[in-house]
């Protein structure tokens, strides 16, 4: 027999009531729990925006200087995906020989002075199966 409160025909199980359109299913959840899928995009949309500067010519790159004028244009550059410092105006890099996919280089940027060091460029390589050399480059200007 069904009570006053239970649905008839199952008896024990709570009956559902219809949500109220003013926010009843964000009740109960923490405020981190709700922040949770924002802080996922924002980090995504951080990583992206770091990582977005891939440099490929179609051919490797043959000496230092080839790197170094590239990694310099990229990090004094205006266009978009460039890094926009225009105080650097030297680059001496560290790069790997041969390159290999996964290979990190590290180039630092000197400014007017070259012993000031205006930040630090850090890239990992990728050589597609052409040869063809490219990597994705941040740079962390110093303090």
């Amino acid at each position: 027999m069904s009570e006053g409160n239970e649905p008839p025909g199952e008896p024990g199980r709570p009956r559902a009531t219809p949500s109220g359109g003013d926010g009843d299913a964000a009740k109960g959840r923490s405020i981190s729990d709700r922040l949770r899928p924002v802080v996922i995009v924002a980090i995504v949309v951080a990583a992206v925006v770091v990582i977005v500067l891939t440099w490929s010519n179609g051919s490797t790159p043959t000496t230092a200087s080839d790197v170094e004028a590239n990694v310099l244009s990229q990090v004094q550059g205006s266009a978009s995906g460039d890094f926009h410092d225009p105080s650097v105006v030297n680059v001496s890099c560290d790069i790997p020989a041969p390159f290999k996919t996964g290979d990190i280089f590290v180039c630092k940027g000197y400014g007017a002075s070259s012993t000031q060091v205006k930040g630090i460029y850090r890239a990992t390589v990728t050589v597609e199966p052409g040869g063809a050399v490219s990597w994705s480059g941040t740079w962390t200007p110093s303090p």
